[in-house]
């Protein structure tokens, strides 16, 4: 899950250097990153859950 939520961090984060530009283009990456980084703590916490 933490490999797949990384992949997509990677891809997003090429899409955006190539099509966006300046404040925007900061933004979305910042964005991205606290996106996926959000997802795969909250993936974790779930399998720590469950297997506790």
């Amino acid at each position: 899950m933490v490999v797949i939520l990384n992949h997509v961090k990677n891809e997003a984060h090429e899409a955006i250097e190539d099509y966006m530009h300046g404040m925007a283009e900061r933004f979305a990456l910042i964005a991205t990153s606290a996106l996926t980084y959000t997802l795969m703590a909250m993936g974790l916490f779930a399998l720590v859950k469950i297997a506790l």
